[in-house]
C-alpha cells in the first residue's frame, strides 16, 4: 500500500473540506481510578452516527511554526489528515485526525502519528497528546494501540454543547 504523507501547502487548503469525520459510537468509554491510576470500563450504548466540522484557521498553519497539518494521500485520493500543535506544555497537540470511513484500518491513521512523532521530535517535544470523547471508541481503541496512554479525563469539558454528558479523555505518548 502507496501512503504518501505530505504537508499542508497553499496550493491545497481545501482539501480539508473533501475528508469526511463521520463515526460510528455503540460504546462509551467509562473512566474510572484506582490507587491513583486511571483505567476505564466498556458501556454498550444505542447506535448512532457522529460528525464534526473543522473549525481552524488553516492559514496559521502555512504560517506560523508552531502548527502544521499533514494530509495522508493513497495515489492520488485524499485519505485522511492529522492537525498538530505545539502546546505549552512542551507537548504536540493533535488537535483533529481524521481518515475516510472507506479507507480505516489499513495504516493510514498510523502513517500520520508517525509523521506527527517526526515532527514533534523536529520541535523538541516531550510527546503527543490528543483529547476525544468517551463516546468515541474506535479513537480510544486507536490511540491505545499505538501507545499512548488514558492520563486524564474532564466531566464538564462539553458541558456547553449538545453533547454535554460526554466525557473528555486525555491520551498521551512520551517519544
Amino acid at each position: 500500500m502507496n501512503i504518501r504523507i505530505e504537508k499542508l501547502k497553499q496550493k491545497n487548503l481545501n482539501l480539508f473540506k473533501i475528508i469526511e469525520s463521520k463515526f460510528i459510537s455503540n460504546f462509551k468509554v467509562v473512566p474510572k481510578m484506582k490507587d491513583s491510576h486511571l483505567y476505564y470500563d466498556l458501556q454498550r450504548i444505542d447506535q448512532y452516527e457522529k460528525s464534526y466540522s473543522f473549525d481552524f484557521e488553516l492559514e496559521k498553519f502555512i504560517t506560523m511554526e508552531d502548527r502544521c497539518i499533514y494530509f495522508a494521500f493513497l495515489k492520488k485520493e485524499i485519505v485522511g489528515s492529522i492537525t498538530l500543535k505545539k502546546s505549552w506544555n512542551n507537548f504536540v497537540n493533535i488537535m483533529d485526525i481524521r481518515v475516510s470511513s472507506n479507507f480505516r484500518n489499513i495504516g493510514i491513521g498510523n502513517k500520520l502519528i508517525q509523521s506527527s512523532k517526526i515532527w514533534a521530535k523536529m520541535n523538541n517535544c516531550s510527546g503527543l497528546f490528543v483529547e476525544t470523547q468517551n463516546t468515541n471508541y474506535q479513537a480510544c481503541k486507536f490511540y491505545e494501540s499505538l501507545g499512548f496512554k488514558l492520563k486524564g479525563f474532564d466531566e464538564l469539558y462539553y458541558i456547553g454543547f449538545e453533547n454535554y454528558d460526554e466525557i473528555a479523555l486525555f491520551w498521551y505518548l512520551l517519544i
